[in-house]
């Protein structure tokens, strides 16, 4: 087997916690150059003495297969990478490489051709290319589907696109649809509460902070939701309340998340800060016992 996936996503967990871009992208570049050598060599060998033509012909396939799915993990990670970056002409031109593979592979009607679209339609959409990310969108949406999470992501993007474009109506209604559907696809309870927090920040963003705030408490409700993404949950709930003026509702949730935080060992870099909003936002609140105790904290935090 010339690509194994499973040593690939430890790879790609291990250059996260990194955040060392510059080595992120030679990992990948290499591993596509490891790809290309890897065919050529096989292209050009002897084949298998001992097995008939159906084996050979099986043979192929598989590892025909098995490099598809190492140029399409790999340029998908390397596309993300440059989008992070905002460096988008090498952005465009990896996702220009993916879509010549999907294409020739016949496998631009799948969920890999979808996911594919999608990605790029929200590169495009960061870019400010409105247009391109519609024509991606609409390619999404002619491609089959019964995926619940697939068509959640489809509806995400329709969102984000209505926002850049100023149709916050039609980014509401289309993100209210998203989350529709993650909720039904409930296997998924990372994609499903990454679509409620993208619903909230859409809310928030059209300034309808009650509804904002209720998406998040319902989200927070929830006992499978992993403890990272409920932190990121508890500080934007925390953001929301600073924004619609109730300070209380912010504190509570940030002394929530410092509590939860501290009894998991986590976040000790981001403790100092997070206790000084806290603090902050009591004070706010008329609570100065309850500010100074996290003022304190925060000092505390710092030693």
């Amino acid at each position: 087997m010339l690509f194994d996936a499973a040593a690939f996503e430890v790879n790609v967990n291990d250059f996260s916690k990194r955040n060392d871009p510059d080595a992120f992208e030679r990992f990948l570049l290499d591993e596509i150059i490891r790809l290309n050598d890897g065919a050529f060599m096989t292209a050009g060998g002897e084949s298998p003495a001992g097995k008939d033509e159906e084996a050979l012909i099986a043979d192929e396939a598989a590892f025909q297969a098995n490099l598809n799915q190492g140029y399409i993990l790999c340029y998908t990670e390397l596309a993300n990478l440059y989008r992070g970056e905002g460096l988008w002409p090498q952005c465009f031109d990896v996702y220009e490489s993916l879509s010549e593979l999907i294409e020739k592979e016949g496998l631009s009607n799948t969920q890999i051709g979808l996911s594919a679209y999608l990605n790029e339609a929200y590169a495009r959409i960061d870019a400010g290319q409105s247009d391109r990310a519609l024509a991606l969108l609409e390619k999404a949406q002619n491609v089959p589907c019964d995926d619940p999470v697939a068509l959640s992501r489809i509806y995400d993007a329709q969102a984000a696109l209505c926002a850049s474009s100023g149709d916050l109506n039609g980014a509401k209604e289309a993100s209210m649809k998203s989350v529709e559907c993650a909720r039904d696809g409930a296997g998924d309870s990372v994609e499903y509460a990454t679509m409620v927090m993208n619903h909230a920040a859409m809310l928030a963003r059209m300034g309808d902070n009650t509804d904002a705030a209720t998406a998040v408490d319902v989200l927070l409700e929830r006992e499978d939701v992993p403890s990272s993404l409920r932190w990121q949950a508890l500080n934007f709930r925390a953001k929301i309340g600073y924004q619609a003026g109730d300070y209380l509702a912010a504190a509570e949730s940030l002394s929530t998340l410092i509590s939860e935080a501290k009894g998991f060992g986590a976040l000790a870099e981001q403790l100092p800060s997070l206790c000084l909003n806290c603090s902050e936002m009591y004070r706010l609140a008329g609570l100065t016992d309850k500010a100074e105790e996290y003022r304190e904290l925060s000092a505390g935090s710092n030693s």
